[in-house]
């Protein structure tokens, strides 16, 4: 029996049926054989089936369909399985390979921290209760924790999936290792699992800078005194980092958040997952674009300049914010183009100082203050080579004698602002932001 679909003319219903025969063919000496191509249909046996019904043919050829269908659907989810367990295993080794490296990473450098268990971060967070969580941030969150002898620690559980997140965690552990400073958090030891990665770091009472200086109800506590032991503390813990640590690193992201207070509000430089190695002879080289809008340097942002005058930039930044208790990104001001630091400058232009003073702060020494606003603005001048080095900043802060260079203009200083704080000689003076650049 030999049938073709009626949409096939009589030529394709000719090759098609002889190609189906040619098929059956094979199958001798079988007593009984079926085709089924694209477009016919083919049978032939030794005993009679012509009597057959068209439903119990339809249902035979639907049989054969269906067994064709399943032998398919098994392949292909075989082979699915397969791939499946390929990627899993791979996944396995590509861990281990990382976890392995890390671990190689603490061997090779004999790095002075411990390596806890993760049955002991656990336990010391009571299961990463939620009441233990300090904060979060970057890839990760940052917990309070108890160790069985009483001690306190704050454990950071980074979710490193990427391989530049991974980088990025041997780069602190790599960098933290080799700062031991007062003015710099200590990183008592670290944990590495399949899933996560914690690093544990020394318990600071009063948490970070931000939640204090930019909270109303908690800014008032911090008196000028302490606020004065801060800006002194971070320019001592960059002074370390830029010039008496074993290798010189340049941190790029100073921020109130980054800056750790102790039970007596002492500072500590935290997070150094952005920090980088630089060479002792202070040359430039160029660096993908990483940091917090509102604190990278101007040389930084538009060719990747890296030197340590980066940090100073930062720490001018942080020093104005702590005078003033404003957060540099979140600058207020009838001119919706002013910034913090273009509104400071006119004020120190203008002999206003006392205008931009935090409210929360009692005033105990005003020529204090405008010393120390002098000095922020002395570290944001918009040429690098302008800017104090860490070492330097240091000795102004310290030596109250010094007598203090009169600072240039900031960078992003509006022209109208420019003209009206200096007058259009001194404008005609100023190389503007733009010419730098194309310099």
């Amino acid at each position: 029996m030999a049938s073709c679909w009626k949409i096939l003319d009589k030529d394709l219903c000719y090759t098609c049926l002889s190609n189906a025969a040619s098929s059956a063919l094979s199958c001798l000496p079988s007593t009984e054989a079926r085709v089924l191509n694209t477009g016919c249909f083919l049978r032939y046996a030794d005993f009679s089936f012509a009597n057959e019904s068209t439903s119990e043919i339809r249902e035979k050829i639907f049989s054969f369909i269906t067994f064709v269908i399943c032998v398919v659907t098994i392949c292909l989810s075989a082979i699915g399985i397969g791939v499946c367990v390929g990627k899993h295993t791979y996944k396995r080794k590509n861990s281990k390979k990382k976890l392995k490296g890390m671990d190689d990473l603490l061997l090779d450098e004999g790095l002075p921290f411990l390596q806890f268990k993760y049955e002991t971060i656990k336990k010391a967070t009571e299961n990463f209760e939620e009441v233990r969580r300090l904060g979060e941030g970057g890839f990760g969150e940052v917990y309070k924790g108890a160790l069985g002898d009483g001690r306190e620690i704050a454990i950071k559980r980074l979710y490193a999936s990427k391989e530049s997140q991974i980088r990025e965690i041997c780069n602190e552990v790599d960098i933290i290792s080799r700062a031991q400073h007062k003015n710099v958090v200590r990183l008592l030891g670290c944990c590495f699992t399949s899933a996560d990665s914690f690093l544990v770091y020394e318990y600071m009472a009063n948490r970070s800078l931000d939640l204090m200086l930019f909270d109303p109800a908690k800014k008032n506590e911090l008196t000028w005194k302490k606020r004065l032991l801060i800006i002194t503390g971070t320019a001592e813990g960059l002074e370390y980092l830029h010039t008496d640590c074993q290798v010189r690193i340049i941190h790029r992201d100073i921020k109130a958040s980054n800056i750790l207070l102790d039970l007596k509000h002492k500072p500590k430089i935290s997070d150094f997952g952005l920090a980088r190695f630089y060479s002792c002879d202070h040359s430039l080289f160029n660096t993908a674009v990483a940091g917090t809008l509102g604190y990278m340097a101007p040389e930084y942002i538009a060719k990747g300049r890296l030197t340590e005058k980066f940090d100073v930039y930062s720490f001018g930044i942080l020093v104005i914010e702590i005078v003033t208790g404003i957060e540099n990104n979140k600058h207020q001001s009838e001119d919706a183009y002013e910034t913090l630091i273009a509104h400071v400058w006119r004020c120190f232009q203008s002999n206003t100082i006392s205008e931009i003073v935090d409210k929360n702060m009692e005033i105990e020494d005003m020529n204090e203050i405008e010393r120390v606003i002098q000095i922020g603005l002395l570290c944001t001048q918009e040429s690098p080579n302008s800017r104090p080095t860490m070492t330097k900043v240091v000795q102004m802060l310290r030596e109250k004698d010094l007598e203090l260079p009169q600072p240039s203009m900031p960078p992003f200083i509006d022209e109208h602002m420019e003209l009206h704080c200096l007058g259009s000689e001194g404008y005609q003076q100023r190389r503007s932001f733009s010419d730098y650049l194309s310099n």
